[in-house]
This record gives structure tokens, sequence and C-alpha cells, in this order.
């Protein structure tokens, strides 16, 4: 068992056993994407994503209480991406924190 970088998007996964996922991948969804050729589009950065979330509730919704429930496919989606900056920058320090470890070994 050893923590391994997946080799498409780069985030830190625990490898258990040698035949699942596949060698060098978190999931087969990554190799999969990788042999196609398709690149891992980077999210904002959270605090960028939270800035326009709290735009769009002060132009749209006349609040920008964020714990206030609309009903508002916008509003869905920009808490989408927000949760998708979250996960991708925390596994970008991640790995930065992993990658420093392993150095100073």
């Amino acid at each position: 068992m050893s923590i391994q970088l997946c080799s498409h998007c780069k985030s830190p996964y625990w490898r258990f056993r040698g035949d699942h996922p596949p060698k060098g991948f978190c999931q087969v969804s990554c190799r999969d994407e990788k042999l196609a050729g398709k690149k891992q589009p980077i999210p904002p950065l959270p605090e960028n994503a939270l800035r326009s979330i709290m735009e769009h509730r002060r132009e749209r919704h006349q609040c920008t209480d964020i714990l206030m429930w609309f009903e508002c496919v916008e509003c869905e989606a920009l808490e989408k991406v927000y949760a998708e900056a979250i996960e991708y920058h925390y596994d970008r320090i991640t790995r930065e924190l992993v990658g420093a470890g392993r150095k100073a070994k």
C-alpha cells in the first residue's frame, strides 16, 4: 500500500493492489480520459468562485447571505463550480505537501 499521484489528474490516491485501478491512475475514468487525449480543465480559485456566487445572489436575489436557499439553476451551477474548485485546489495543496515530504526524506 502506498500513496501515488495520478498521471492524468495529478491527485494523490492510495494504491492497494496492483490490478485496480490501472497503474499510474487514480481511477479507470482517468485512464480512459488520458488515452482519449482529454485534458482536465482547471477550475477557478475557490475565492473567485465564491465571489461569483455572492455577485449572482446580490444581483439576482438581492441577498448576499450564503446560507439562504433559492430554487435557482444558476445558483446550483455556481455552487457546483465552487465545490469543484475546493476539491481541485485541496488536491493541489496535498500534492505540494506530499512532494515536499518526499524531498525531505
